[in-house]
């Protein structure tokens, strides 16, 4: 499963394309989602202990 690319942001690692989304699960948790741009597969998610809140999660690209 690829990620939307509404919403996420691209990276390149030794030329390979990523997307990337930060997302908030409640206050303080935040969850980082990385999957290959161009290939279907899997992801990663990442769960964060944060004290960023929820405002910063949804802010404008």
């Amino acid at each position: 499963m690829t990620l939307s690319k509404k919403g996420s942001r691209t990276i390149t690692v030794e030329n390979e394309l990523y997307s990337w989304a930060i997302s908030a699960k409640g206050k303080g948790s935040l969850v980082l989602i990385i999957g290959h741009r161009m290939e279907k597969g899997q992801k990663i998610e990442v769960h964060l202990q944060s004290d960023i809140n929820d405002y910063w999660t949804e802010f404008p690209h």
